[in-house]
């Protein structure tokens, strides 16, 4: 009998984990993929393109600075990469806040199981400061690029000005 994970350990009910099958299914229209378990009997699909119904625009380019950032063609890659969660919580427009429910993960050594309970929170703070609260999240986006760096940085220390 293999063990199950922590998360799946309950004292109310002992169910087994659900399998949605292989990620292997290719809507015909806009080639999404979708779960084998869940595709359609005559292969149109009604989450990803309305049956084809709506049209999805190409995603633009990714920028040529982030590109290189990301393909490690670029001087300050590994320490973007070594650090990429904070450059992204740092350009972020809102911040998510949640309650922790501490009751799984507890003697897991594995996986960190991602499991909110009661409330979750987007921060994005005011529009305009108050008083000489540090500037954040969305007030950025309206400020001279230099000034949102600098204000970036001072939140973010460790973080590279120049990539930022």
């Amino acid at each position: 009998i293999a063990k199950r994970p922590f998360g799946w350990i309950s004292e109310l009910n002992d169910a087994a984990p659900y399998s949605c099958g292989s990620f292997t299914v290719l809507c015909e229209f806009c080639f999404a993929f979708h779960f084998f378990e869940k595709a359609s009997q005559n292969g149109l699909f009604e989450k990803c393109c309305k049956k084809s119904n709506a049209e999805l625009l190409n995603l633009a380019d990714v920028p040529i600075a982030l590109k290189r950032l990301y393909q490690r063609t670029d001087a300050y890659s590994p320490e973007f990469l070594r650090n990429i969660r904070t450059y992204n919580n740092a350009l972020a427009f809102t911040s998510v806040n949640y309650h922790r429910d501490e009751r799984i993960n507890i003697r897991s050594r594995g996986i960190h199981m991602f499991q909110i309970y009661s409330e979750l929170y987007h921060l994005q703070g005011l529009l305009r400061l108050v008083g000489s609260a540090l500037s954040l999240f969305s007030q950025l986006f309206f400020y001279d690029s230099e000034i949102a760096t600098r204000a970036r940085a001072t939140t973010h220390p460790h973080l590279n000005r120049s990539v930022l």
